[in-house]
């Protein structure tokens, strides 16, 4: 294992203080994971449910304009047709996206007797053509953001279940080892100190009964 800290303002130290620190954010982390897990999670459930709207709303564009391939033999009478589009913001899986909440599409004016009857099948599939296509636009770009968001706290994920929180167990059973051999080598050299002062003591006592001293 590294003693280099890949964790951003925490240092590797061999003492108690790092311990505590260590331990402490530890306990952040890992409650982190599975939030992290949790979201990643939900995003891709989402991501998948664009993915099948977006198929469907491919497919339904592809029979439209199939369906619309009439309407420029009828260029020449088509009525300009014109649409705004408003969204308004949602949160998804904790992202904010936009959803469509209304679509305006404006025909201008045209003589209903002095155009081909077709005409106005024209007007219809095409109205519904920019319709699919600003819905299928817009859903695009939302799973574009959710992808991007995934991918996102999958980084954070890796980095949390697989980096920081395996370092900072191997780090907490390594300084704990370290500082416990270490307290007990302290122990011992003390003891070993405190009879030698002893047996010192002890000598010393009979050498002066054995002169006399006291």
């Amino acid at each position: 294992m590294s003693m280099k800290s890949p964790i951003p303002g925490l240092r590797f130290q061999w003492n108690k203080v790092f311990v505590n620190e260590a331990q402490r954010r530890h306990r952040v982390f890992s409650n982190l994971v599975p939030k992290l897990q949790s979201r990643k999670g939900l995003l891709y459930l989402k991501v998948q449910e664009y993915i099948d709207l977006i198929e469907e709303l491919e497919a339904q564009v592809a029979r439209t304009q199939e369906e619309a391939e009439f309407v420029p033999t009828v260029a020449d009478y088509m009525p300009e047709i014109t649409h705004t589009v408003e969204t308004e913001p949602v949160i998804v899986a904790g992202v904010e996206i936009e959803q469509i909440r209304s679509i305006d599409i404006r025909v201008a004016d045209y003589s209903l007797f002095g155009t081909p009857p077709v005409v106005d099948r024209a007007v219809d599939v095409s109205k519904r053509l920019i319709e699919l296509e600003a819905r299928l636009k817009q859903d695009r770009t939302n799973m574009a953001i959710l992808e991007e968001e995934f991918e996102e706290v999958s980084r954070q994920l890796a980095v949390f279940e697989d980096k920081f929180v395996p370092w900072l167990e191997a780090a907490i059973r390594k300084v704990k080892q370290w500082l416990s051999d270490t307290e007990a080598l302290a122990a011992g050299i003390a003891g070993k100190v405190k009879k030698r002062h002893q047996v010192a003591a002890a000598e010393a006592d009979a050498a002066a009964q054995a002169t006399g001293v006291e």
